[in-house]
């Protein structure tokens, strides 16, 4: 079925066919009569008597009857014509007027369906069909393609056929400004529409269709849309308001009703020289109508009356806006608080220039101070100071306790420092866990300065010292400062945070709770240590370290039982450098992945190669730095040269210090976890020196103590045996480890330590450490000579 309009309910009959068909059927009605009754006539002549009269009356009878029957017909032709003609008639005028009402109907703004009971749908006029087709001509369309574009109000979800309104009114239910929407395939915008449903009931009362229409409120729902977004737009957090051109007040937003005190039906209707202060003079505002009018813009400081009549500075912009429709101006003006304003800029600089946890000048505005303390120095000829108090071990409080704590440690630990710092001078935190303090004009003397500075510095340390009582925690904290002095000539900024970072670090190494004073021999130090540095990333890339290896002597047999590893630097112009040396330094930037890499692979290839010439094979010790162990990388790194050369993990040993233990000691136990898995024998160098809590050795499982050869020291210093060493010893056999005297120089050490049960040892009393060949040729023999 087509349901274009031009084509919809066309019931009109053939009427011209019918008359055709009547006629045709008259005529072979008059021709059968006739031959009836001649055939009747003919018969009867010739079977009955042939009188004249008989004959006569029969021709007679005939050609009545016949033509009573031709009459007959006749009459009913007519009446028959024109009923017909009645009927054309009454169809030509019923078609007149569905015409009529297509027309009407096709002209109607609204979209007008018709559907039947099982909801297929019977007309549609123009809109509809415009509506629900595509305009690409199709012949027909289905209820699919009608469903299908058919949406919910907000385009999200096709409706279902049971959501459609000819089929909700179908079912009872009342369908009154239903909204849905539909895409327009050719320009893929959404359509949104109400729709109404009405049912269409027979003469017997029974539902026969139903009638939907369909109102477009596409533009209308765009110009709402535009109109929320205008509202909210003007409700932004600006003051704004229109006045017309006469300047009575039009509209105004709640921000500039706040700002004023007004209320907005205080404002709307009145005129604008309500607000007008007194601030301004009347050739003020003749300047500002005539800007007005001539650029259509005007932009400036202006003062505003509240209604408590105090006045406020502004900063005011007025755009004049002329209307399409009744060519009327408008004025929109534009308000800032510049108090709001001013007191927000300072806000901002506040933070910018100030630590957010202890509210302490930040340190961008300590190089601020610290400039013009040098300035002031220069000019008066009193010298300066500047301490730099850092918390030692900051970051453990930060991993044990959690950063709230540490967070409200720092506070109270600026509220405590302030109290020593005068009115003149500043107090600011410059970094994780440090203070900086400026001490300005301290005194002339140099000496007098100093002994100043390092008083206020042992007020600052007694007051750190103090416990810290935060929620359930009782905190306690120790410091190091450095102390650095200037008289402002020829002198920077940065070359006081030089020295102060310089003598900062120079404290850190003699320990905690330490205040140490900058001298000039510590910047000569620094260069040496880059320098260092530098020679060092070049060692590494020219190959010039070197293994030496210092045997493990089994304390029973005298056989050799293991070696340590031990990294040397042949520097080309300075010759061996103590590794000592050169450890720290390699620790603090960095270095020390690469150097224990090195080491790490240059002992796998050793091993390797020892047991492809079949030596005998002993476990290899290496020194792990606390700098390696605590990054995740490190068993990355061990697996990788594992795998490359093959060793089998049994024969390494790792030797980490009892103060790395103290560093992120999780992170440590689940790498050492993860090396136990492998078979990596694990030892605790230099045991009894440092991690006081031995907690630990019941949460890693540990292979080997070495016992610090300050104890193997006091064997003989002594003359008796050390409880420490004997400690020790007691204590990892009845945990099931053994362990290791290092540092024996003479014989009575070794005697006293085999006494005491020790497993193994190490020293010059047995041999010093050695090249990678001279310990290939010991391998050989198991018996190690002792020195003489």
């Amino acid at each position: 079925m087509d349901f274009s309009p031009s084509t919809q309910w066309n019931t009109k009959s053939d009427g011209h066919a019918d008359t055709r068909h009547l006629t045709r059927a008259t005529r072979f009605a008059y021709i059968g009569v006739t031959l009836f009754f001649f055939i009747s006539l003919t018969w009867n002549l010739l079977v009955t008597p042939n009188s004249a009269a008989f004959i006569s009356s029969l021709i007679t009878l005939h050609l009545l009857v016949g033509g009573a029957f031709i009459g007959a017909i006749h009459h009913f032709r007519k009446k028959l014509l024109y009923e017909f003609r009645l009927r054309r008639s009454y169809e030509t005028a019923l078609h007149a007027e569905e015409e009529y009402l297509h027309q009407i109907l096709d002209h109607v703004a609204d979209g007008v369906a018709v559907f039947d009971v099982q909801g297929v749908p019977l007309y549609l006029n123009a809109t509809a069909y415009h509506l629900f087709q595509s305009a690409s001509p199709k012949p027909q369309l289905s209820i699919p393609e009608i469903k299908n574009k058919v949406f919910n109000a907000q385009g999200k979800r096709v409706l279902k056929n049971s959501e459609l309104p000819q089929i909700l009114a179908l079912n009872g239910e009342r369908v009154q400004g239903l909204e849905l929407s539909l895409y327009d395939l050719d320009t893929n915008q959404r359509i949104s529409l109400l729709a109404n449903s009405q049912p269409l009931m027979g003469s017997d009362g029974h539902l026969e269709a139903v009638v939907v229409t369909y109102h477009d409120i596409t533009a209308s729902k765009r110009a709402e849309s535009e109109l929320r977004l205008a509202a909210s737009a003007f409700e932004v957090p600006e003051s704004m308001f229109i006045t017309n051109h006469s300047g009575i007040i039009q509209h105004v937003n709640q921000e500039f009703s706040t700002m004023t005190g007004y209320k907005p039906d205080e404002l709307v209707g009145s005129d604008s020289e309500i607000l007008a202060s007194e601030h301004h003079s009347n050739d003020f505002y003749v300047e500002m109508i005539k800007t007005l009018e001539s650029a259509g813009r005007w932009e400036g400081e202006l003062w505003c009356k509240r209604k408590d009549q105090k006045q406020q500075p502004l900063w005011a912009k007025i755009t004049s806006i002329q209307t399409e429709k009744d060519k009327e101006s408008y004025y929109l003006v534009s308000m800032v608080d510049l108090n709001t304003q001013y007191r927000k800029q300072n806000e901002m600089i506040a933070r910018a220039y100030h630590d957010e946890t202890t509210g302490l000048p930040n340190r961008t505005l300590l190089l601020d101070r610290l400039d013009q303390s040098l300035a002031r120095s220069a000019r008066s000829g009193v010298l300066g100071a500047v301490l730099s108090v850092e918390i030692d071990h900051f970051v453990n409080v930060n991993q044990t306790l959690g950063h709230l704590i540490a967070d409200r440690l720092l506070k109270e630990l600026a509220e405590r420092l302030k109290r020593n710092v005068r009115r003149d001078d500043t107090l600011a935190r410059s970094g994780d866990g440090q203070f900086t303090l400026i001490l300005n004009e301290v005194a002339s003397n140099q000496d007098i300065a100093t002994q100043s500075a390092i008083a206020i510095a042992e007020k600052f340390k007694a007051r750190i010292s103090r416990p810290f009582h935060i929620f359930d925690h009782e905190v306690h904290v120790t410091s190091s400062i450095a102390i650095s002095t200037f008289d402002g000539k020829n002198i920077t900024t940065e070359s006081v945070i030089n020295q102060l970072d310089t003598t900062r670090k120079a404290a850190k190494e003699e320990g905690i709770n330490s205040i140490r004073c900058f001298h000039p021999e510590m910047l000569s130090k620094v260069k040496r240590q880059l320098s260092i540095e530098n020679d060092m990333r070049i060692a590494l890339q020219r190959d010039q370290f070197s293994l030496f290896f210092q045997p493990k002597i089994n304390v029973k047999n005298g056989q050799l039982s293991g070696a340590e590893a031990l990294i040397r630097w042949k520097h080309p112009q300075q010759g061996y450098i103590d590794p000592s040396y050169f450890i720290p330094i390699a620790e603090e930037n960095g270095l020390i992945e690469q150097l224990g890499e090195f080491v790490l692979r240059e002992v796998c290839c050793r091993i390797s190669i020892w047991q492809r010439s079949g030596l005998r094979v002993i476990p290899i010790s290496i020194n792990i730095s606390a700098v390696q162990i605590r990054h995740d990388k490190f068993i990355n790194s061990v697996n990788s040269i594992l795998k490359e050369t093959g060793v089998d993990p049994r024969y390494l040993e790792f030797e980490i210090t009892e103060s790395a233990l103290e560093q992120n000691f999780v992170q440590i136990k689940r790498t050492i976890h993860s090396l136990k898995d492998q078979g990596i024998i694990i030892s605790i160098d230099d045991f009894g020196t440092g991690y006081s809590n031995l907690s630990y050795l019941n949460e890693i499982v540990i292979d080997r103590l070495k016992i610090d050869q300050s104890f193997i020291y006091k064997l003989t210093e002594q003359k008796r045996k050390s409880p420490v060493a004997e400690t020790i010893i007691s204590l990892a056999h009845n945990f099931g480890m053994t362990t290791v005297g290092e540092g024996v120089e003479t014989k009575a050490q070794f005697d006293f330590l085999r006494e005491l049960g020790c497993d193994e040892a190490q020293g010059y009393f047995f041999c010093k450490p050695v090249s990678i060949n001279i310990f290939s040729d010991l391998l050989k023999n198991p018996q190690v000579n002792r020195a003489s």
